[in-house]
Formats: C-alpha cells, structure tokens, sequence
C-alpha cells in the first residue's frame, strides 16, 4: 500500500499589503452580481406583468443595459476608491512592507482641497517620528556619524539643517544662515533641486560626482561623490551624503596643476621666438630665396600655433579653477575673423591648401568675447587645414 509523501498545502495569511487587491476583487464581483440581481429582478418583473415582447429583444435589452451599468459602475466605483488605494498604499508602506505601486503625493492638487493630503502627511509623519524615550540612542547616533569621514546632511521640508556632521561640506555664516560648501560644474543649487521635485515626487534620488568644495589650488580642498536621497512626509525630508573621494580624485588635480604650470612657462620663451620670426621675416624678406621664405612661413605657422595651444591649455586650467572670465561685447563674425584672417591664410599657404571663408554680411551681431571666439574659429579651420 502506497503512502503519499505530499505535505498539505498552507494557506498563506493575507498581509497588509494583500487588502487593497482582495477588496477591490471583492467590490468587483459584489457589483457584477449585483447587476445580475438587477437584471433577472427585471425579467422576473415583466414575466409577473405578462409583458408580451419578444424573447429576442428582451434579452438584447437586458443584456445591453447590464454591459452599460456595469461599465459605468466600475468606472464610478473606480474613482471613488482612488482615495482608498492611496490610503492603504500608504498604511502599507508605513508598516515596512513591500507596496507594488508608487506613493501617494501629499502635492497633489485635490488631495489638498479635500483635506486627504493631510491625511498622508499624518501617516508619513507618524511612520519616522521618533518618541522621547529614543533621545538617547539619538545622541549616540549624531556622535557616531560625526566619527565617519562621510559627510551628512539632514534637511526638514522647509530647507532647515535639522543635523550636520563634522565631516559636512557646510558652513555657518555671521547671520546664522548655512551654506552648502560644493561646487557644481553645471550650477546646480541643490535647494532649487529639491524644492523642484517636492512638487511632483513622492521619492527622489540625485548623484553628482566629482563635486569639489573650494577651486583648485585652495587649500583643505576636497572632492565629494554627492547623493541626495528626498522622499516627502519624513521627519528627515531630505538626506544629503558627501562621499569624500579626494585621495581617488586629487592626483588627476596635481597632474592638471603640473600641465598648466609648464604651460605658463612655456609662454614667454614662445612669445620671444615668435618676435624674433616675424622680425627677421621682414628684415630678411629681399634677402630671402623663395624656399627659404616658406621655411620662414612654416616657423611662423608653427609658432602661432604652438602659442595657440599653450593658450587653450591656459584657458582649461582657468576653466576648472573658475577662474575664466569672459568679456562679452557685441560683435560680429565677420569682424572676429578679419582678426585671425591674415594668420590663417598664412597656415593654409605654408600647408600648400586654398582657404576660402564665406561669412554672410547680414548675420546679426552677437554677444561674444573676442579672443575666446577667435580661438573657437582658429581651432576649426587649423583642423580643416590638416
């Protein structure tokens, strides 16, 4: 006789979580019956009156309007639950259970004429508060962050720092207002970051690296990997934490140190050379054979150019030192090439190229710095060139 091995199954107790997709099955069904109970009450109603029509069109009829009634009340019922979905969702989240939707936005424009946004904003509120009895464990926790070399930095909704490690790229100034000590290539303010997403998101998170809090050659310089963690309703509303990554970073800041000092002593000597070439140029032209003049005009074309790029590696270190200033005017194209036209003319002959500029006369003037604009236009043409 055979014995089964089979264990019983175990029905799995419904969670949190489970509510909202078993009530709303259930409120499915209840409204499907209900039509149903609705419709055979109306067939049982014309049978008791002895209504003579025929079978067909009754049952069209019927039938028609039990797919219209249960298509509009699904809809209504859909709607009015909205409000329920979000309640739950966020009951279950609170609980520290996995939620397969996004969060409610307390922002949202209904919810708050309602009075419903209030509601959310409880429950996320009640979820990270922290009770006097935790006090304690607090001050244990600030005093163990500020041991870490990660900088933190806690946000309310309004923006205030609530805590700061020592490690926080952040300063206080004479009027008692901090200010965030980084630096962002591309003018980010976390501030308007922040207040930005708080209007549509619930959740967000941002990283930035490569963030430095002072300009190159400052000292105490440091290079952060930033993370902004935000989610709406916390006690912490947003988390901002500097990884301090300057041992991985400051070496490429040296070696960028070291390139734009040569580059600046390089400078002089190539200015001098490029004086004596044009000099002896002039002096030596009727002396000259015609292949000894293009030697000249390829020494000048060289120097020109090597005086080019020692520039553009200037302009880059002052570029990641903020030191780059542009001095805008207006102007046109066309006048920034005459600038340049005579030297690049010169660079074609030497290459044994024709160079032919068509700039339009009507273009309309612009805000521009000269020199930086030369240097862009010089650039493209010497590429064109080789």
């Amino acid at each position: 006789m055979a014995v089964s091995d089979a264990k019983p199954i175990v029905k799995r107790t419904p969670e949190m979580r489970d509510f909202w997709r078993i009530h709303r099955n259930k409120v499915a069904i209840i409204s499907v019956l209900v039509q149903l109970l609705v419709a055979l009450s109306v067939i049982a109603i014309m049978i008791i009156l002895q209504v003579r029509l025929d079978v067909f069109l009754i049952a069209t009829i019927v039938i028609s309007l039990l797919i219209i009634s249960t298509a509009t009340n699904f809809a209504v019922l859909s709607f009015a639950m909205i409000p329920l979905r979000d309640l739950s969702t966020a009951l279950v989240n609170a609980a520290g259970q996995k939620i397969d939707q996004k969060l409610p936005n307390p922002s949202n424009k209904e919810y708050k004429a309602t009075g419903f946004s209030d509601m959310l904003l409880s429950i996320y509120k009640e979820h990270t508060e922290t009770s006097p009895d935790k006090a304690s464990a607090t001050d244990e926790l600030a005093s163990a962050l500020n041991l870490t070399s990660t900088g933190i930095i806690i946000l309310d909704k309004n923006n205030g720092v609530i805590f700061a490690n020592r490690a926080a790229p952040i300063s206080l100034d004479a009027k008692g207002a901090y200010h965030f000590d980084l630096l962002f290539d591309d003018g980010t303010d976390l501030i308007e970051w922040l207040n930005q997403h708080r209007t549509d998101n619930v959740r967000a998170r941002k990283i930035w690296l490569r963030v430095p809090n002072k300009v190159i050659g400052q000292e105490d310089r440091r290079i952060f990997n930033i993370t902004v963690d935000f989610e709406q309703g916390n006690a912490a509303d947003a988390i901002i934490t500097a990884y301090d990554e300057t041992e991985i970073y400051q070496p490429e800041d040296d070696d960028l140190d070291f390139i734009s000092f040569a580059a600046h002593e390089l400078r002089g000597p190539i200015t001098v050379i490029r004086g004596y070439l044009d000099v002896l140029a002039l002096e030596l032209d009727s002396k000259l054979e015609p292949d000894q003049k293009e030697l000249f005009q390829r020494l000048i074309v060289s120097g020109n150019r090597l005086s080019g790029y020692i520039n553009n590696i200037l302009n880059t270190s002052r570029y990641d030192r903020r030191h780059l200033k542009l001095q805008l005017h207006e102007d046109s194209l066309a006048t920034i090439y005459e600038t340049i036209r005579d030297d690049m003319e010169l660079r074609a002959r030497s290459q044994h190229r024709s160079l032919s500029v068509d700039i339009p006369s009507d273009l309309p003037t612009v805000a521009a710095d000269r020199s930086s604009i030369s240097e862009v236009l010089s650039n493209l043409i010497d590429n064109a060139i080789k």
